[in-house]
């Protein structure tokens, strides 16, 4: 029975192992070899079948001997063992050869790569310095060929450089001191033109001979925008100096902008009052004077209290322009109601009606917001229709989150579209003095103050339908904005007169 027993395995073993030998006709690619071997070992199996049938029928003279078996089935487990060891050894012989393969197709790319790179990229001797090995973006930018650069050294490249100077640059990476050594200078190609560039420069110690890996990038381009930038920054500083002394001039515009208040308000006026005076005693103590005589001293008298209003609004634009108050904030309901209170005597006298409704709290000039609501409602009630009696509606809508709409709307005589943009320039009228008194000016004043407050004033009206202003102004005044000095309107003087 133990006989048939290590017969049963030994026969298990041997077509094991011929199982075995068969794979590796894949694996090694040596196909003879191992199919003779495996054919061999499987003829062995079935010859000991057939004596395991022979001896389990009992149709066998001499039964083999279980020790004999024995050994036998320690052969077969052997040279299963072999195989199998084999099979393992050539599987992993594969497996390496893949992972070559890998690498080497990771490293002819990487190579490409680094080849075909603009950069330039050069690997030295550490003791002569001679070139072993550079990349095609070296020979492209130095206009060398490869044959020619391999009998160079960077010194050969490198001008600024002599050799105690670059044996001082690289002596942190042969003690060790630095892993790398980075540093911008010039290399000169083949046709003596040269070119900025900053080099990495490594010391690889282990390789036999030890080498220098440089990674040299052409900066000529970070060079220029660099000099564009200093150039910018010096006519940044220049132009801050221009606007420093515009900032001065405009001091001294404003300065003498001051002085031409106090001239108007004293100099000029004192004349003013000496004809309006003068005018008066006449009129008053002259008994012999005629009708034409009479005539022409009411019309100087007339012309003087003109002249008199024309300087006053004139200083009030100048006062928008150079004396801006600090801004608050102000509640625009309130304030037109107290506009509406100071001219109760004139709207009386025009039977007018003034409506108020939703008008916001905003930052601003508190005597401007005043004189601007003050001007748009004296004309309102001054440019009224005989026949009609004037009605102001004044009232806020909410624009954004940030700004409001400010409409005045009147009833009055209206005007061509056509002049809404000349409405607002100093000294421009659209009716004569004979029908409406004025000089001209209240508007260029309305549209000063809301410029102040960086806003902005339209109209829209039509003859004999009336007139709608919409004056758009921030909630709040930007922080920069609150100590700006407005620019006082060149050319205020007119060099003819205009009418409209």
């Amino acid at each position: 029975m133990v006989t048939a027993v290590f017969l049963s395995f030994s026969i298990a073993f041997q077509f094991i192992a011929a199982f075995l030998a068969l794979r590796l006709i894949k694996i090694t690619g040596r196909r003879l070899s191992w199919i003779l071997i495996s054919s061999a070992i499987i003829l062995m199996g079935i010859r000991r079948s057939i004596s395991l049938l022979r001896l389990l029928a009992g149709d066998i003279q001499y039964p083999p001997d279980y020790v004999a078996e024995g050994v036998a089935l320690l052969i077969s487990i052997l040279m299963l063992a072999g195989i199998a060891r084999i099979h393992i050894y050539f599987r992993e012989i594969n497996k390496a050869e893949k992972e070559r393969c890998q690498t080497e197709n990771l490293l002819v790319r990487f190579g490409r790569i680094l080849d075909n790179s603009f950069n330039e990229i050069y690997v030295f001797n550490a003791e002569t310095f001679k070139f072993t090995q550079v990349n095609v973006g070296a020979c492209r930018n130095l206009k060398y060929s490869m044959k020619e650069l391999t009998h160079l050294t960077p010194l050969d490249l490198k001008p600024e450089f002599s050799k105690e100077t670059f044996e001082e640059l690289i002596s942190p990476l042969k003690t060790g001191q630095k892993p790398m050594v980075i540093f911008e200078t010039l290399h000169k190609r083949k046709d003596e033109t040269l070119y900025p560039v900053e080099i990495r420069l490594q010391l690889m110690k282990d390789e036999s001979p030890p080498v220098f890996i440089a990674i040299v990038q052409n900066i000529a381009k970070r060079k220029n925008d660099k000099e564009m930038l200093m150039n910018y920054a010096r006519e940044l500083e220049r132009s801050n100096k221009e606007l420093e002394r515009s900032n001065k001039e405009l001091e001294r515009s404003n300065k003498e902008l001051e002085e031409f208040a106090f001239i108007a308000s004293h100099d000029l006026q004192e004349p003013l009052r000496k004809i309006t005076t003068s005018g008066d005693y006449l009129l008053d103590k002259a008994k012999n004077l005629d009708k034409h005589s009479r005539k022409y001293i009411n019309r100087m008298q007339k012309s003087a209290y003109r002249m008199k209003y024309f300087i006053e609004d004139l200083l009030s634009l100048a006062r928008v322009a150079s004396k801006p108050a600090p801004f608050e904030l102000v509640n625009l309901e309130k304030m037109v109601k107290t506009v509406c209170e100071d001219m109760g005597n004139l709207i009386h006298s025009t039977q007018g009606v003034v409506n108020i409704k939703n008008l916001p709290a905003i930052e601003g000039d508190k005597n401007q917001l005043y004189q601007l609501f003050m001007n748009i409602i004296l004309n309102a009630l001054k440019y009224k229709k005989d026949d009609r009696v004037p009605i102001v509606n004044i009232f806020g809508r909410k624009e954004n989150a940030d700004h409001w709409n400010i409409i005045i709307e009147d009833n009055g005589i209206g005007f061509d579209e056509k002049y809404s943009d000349k409405i607002f320039q100093p000294f421009k009228r659209l009716h004569g003095r004979s029908e409406y008194e004025g000089s001209g000016i209240g508007l260029s004043i309305c549209k000063k103050i809301v410029d102040h407050h960086e806003g902005t004033i339209s109209v829209k009206s039509k003859p004999g339908e009336g007139t709608a202003f919409t004056i758009t102004l921030p909630t709040n005044q930007p922080a920069d904005e609150l100590s700006s000095l407005p620019i006082f309107p060149k050319n205020i003087l007119p060099t003819k007169p205009q009418t409209f």
